[in-house]
């Protein structure tokens, strides 16, 4: 049996995942458009429980610690 390597999705290719979820496409079809199984994609979605994570941000404050 061949097992598939390891594939790590960028932000761009999550940020589409779940303009998918949201618009309501099956975990199936998601999968499909990024040639893996539902069951790769589902850990997306199951992880963060279904509700998009926010994006992350750090303020000027704490990037000029040095000052």
């Amino acid at each position: 049996m061949k097992y598939r390597t390891r594939i790590y999705h960028t932000g761009e290719q999550k940020a589409e995942m779940w303009d998918r979820w949201l618009r309501v496409e099956t975990i199936n079809s998601t999968g499909r458009a990024f040639d893996r199984g539902h069951s790769s994609i589902s850990g997306q979605f199951e992880r963060a429980g279904g509700i998009r994570p926010c994006a992350w941000r750090i303020d000027n404050y704490h990037l000029n610690t040095g000052t």
